[in-house]
């Protein structure tokens, strides 16, 4: 206690008035202690009042250790308060970044409100740092130890938080121009749930094709919403001059997003039975989109569009139909033709098997394969066999 009273001297009267309480009143209590041996009321108050500022007293000297700690790493302190300095530095003297949102807004002039709040909240973001660390300078100044390691703590934690912003933001504009689809290509489910995506991705102004990656395992994460269900749809598509934060989320079968688009295609023959036609210039899209197999793409006809259209409308999603088959997600006899290699379709053609033959047997059906019959997803079922 003696060693803690001299090195901290007047740094926090408060926390030492806290210890000198407790000595007054263990003084009270052993006195309570002595003159009401037979009394149990007085002893228990007694031991009450002693134990409340016990506890008191032995939070004020954790505080007054860790004041000693900051005073002892006073140096530590000084450097990492200068690291905070040197960030707000280096962005004070970068020019470029609000251009960049400049530059934007004139090319996307819809996105000008978006901006302006992305913009915003980077300068609230910054002036968070800023404060903190006009903080540390002011108690570094006044030799304040405790004082500056709080404010460095405290502004290191909104760097960190004006790092991801930036990260964040500059992503979002950079891709504000590009077209991008995700394609949930397989599943592993569990409390830790995983997915694969399919990246389909063409810059602002390029005819195509586009690029295509296919990522690793990576937790569902942010997008918990997405189910196993989607595998093999489209789980994401951002068109020029949209940010990410604003791309379509809807559950949609690959390539579907530029159907009745006038820039890719046009309409054949008439009314329901009219059939989609891919342009010379976006015919690419059938392989990209479809694959390489020429067997799994067949044109769209007006009456399955218009059933889409109808069913994002009442905010479902199309799996189209052939008999008792849904052709797309994860049971679709087409998306077990487009990802082969799919744990998760695997795992839901089998389910798909077993239901079939459940409704049909009324008992639980092995692992029926081949190119026809039950489960085989052949050519009986709408012609996506081969």
């Amino acid at each position: 206690m003696a060693r803690i009273r001299a090195d901290i001297g007047k740094q926090s009267e408060r926390e030492l008035a806290r210890v000198d309480r407790l000595e007054s009143v263990q003084a009270i209590a052993s006195a309570w202690f002595v003159t009401a041996e037979e009394d149990r009321e007085a002893i228990d108050a007694a031991r009450a009042v002693y134990t409340e500022a016990a506890m008191d007293c032995g939070e004020s000297i954790q505080r007054l250790q860790r004041i000693l700690s900051y005073s002892e790493d006073a140096p530590k302190w000084r450097a990492r308060l200068g690291v905070v300095g040197k960030a707000l530095t280096e962005r004070e003297s970068d020019k470029t970044w609000f251009a960049d949102y400049r530059a934007t807004v004139r090319r996307w002039p819809k996105l000008r409100e978006a901006i302006n709040g992305m913009e915003a909240s980077l300068r609230d973001a910054r002036k968070s740092v800023e404060r903190h660390h006009d903080r540390g300078v002011q108690a570094a100044d006044a030799s304040d130890a405790y004082a500056m390691g709080q404010a460095v703590v405290a502004g290191e934690n909104a760097l960190d938080v004006l790092v991801a912003i930036e990260e964040e933001q500059a992503e979002e504009v950079e891709l504000v121009g590009d077209t991008i689809d995700w394609i949930l290509v397989d599943w592993r489910p569990g409390r830790a749930a995983q997915l694969k995506l399919l990246t389909i991705q063409g810059k602002a102004g390029e005819s195509g094709p586009w690029t295509t990656t296919e990522g690793s395992w990576q937790p569902v994460g942010a997008r918990s919403k997405v189910t196993q269900t989607a595998v093999g749809m489209v789980i994401l598509h951002k068109a020029p001059g949209q940010l990410m934060s604003d791309a379509d989320t809807h559950p949609t079968p690959p390539g579907w997003h530029y159907v009745n688009d006038r820039r890719h295609g046009r309409w054949s023959g008439s009314g329901p039975t009219a059939t989609w036609t891919f342009n010379a210039g976006s015919a690419w899209m059938k392989e990209v989109y479809w694959g390489t197999d020429k067997a799994n793409y067949r044109p769209i006809t007006r009456a399955e569009y218009d059933a889409y259209v109808a069913a994002r409308g009442e905010g479902k999603t199309y799996l189209g139909k052939h008999g008792d088959l849904a052709v797309y997600g994860l049971m679709g006899v087409w998306t077990r033709k487009r990802f082969p290699s799919s744990s998760a379709v695997a795992s839901g053609q089998r389910t798909r098997r077993d239901l079939l033959y459940r409704r049909a047997y009324g008992t639980p059906g092995p692992n029926y394969g081949g190119r026809s019959g039950l489960g085989s997803g052949g050519r009986a079922y709408g012609g996506y066999g081969k």
